[in-house]
């Protein structure tokens, strides 16, 4: 197995990607996980937040490949600004403030 990049094995790792596949095989395993763990963020959001139960209502189902990402529409600036607790995905009182626990980066 030739590496392309330094990535390629915490890929193959995460995507249960056999060590052996190459080519064809391993781009469709890859979209494949791709297009499983897409459809779980959409599910996820359609369920826990408002506004994308709204934003996604047209969807009837998952996507079928990852073309059809195209379909969904963007979300704006605007979108955010009018109802900022729509995007919420859990309670506010679970959302936790990280200002002044963020730590440098050790090298």
């Amino acid at each position: 197995m030739t590496t392309r990049t330094p990535l390629e094995p915490w890929i193959r790792k995460k995507a249960c990607i056999s060590p052996t596949a190459a080519g064809i095989a391993f781009t469709e395993t890859l979209e494949a996980y791709q297009l499983k763990k897409i459809n779980e963020v959409i599910d996820y959001t359609r369920r826990n937040t408002a506004f994308y139960r709204n934003h996604l209502a047209f969807m009837s189902g998952p996507l079928k490949d990852l073309s059809d990402i195209a379909t969904i529409p963007f979300t704006k600036s605007s979108d955010l600004s009018r109802n900022p607790f729509d995007f919420l995905a859990v309670r506010q009182d679970e959302v936790a403030s990280l200002q002044g626990r963020v730590e440098a980066c050790r090298l």
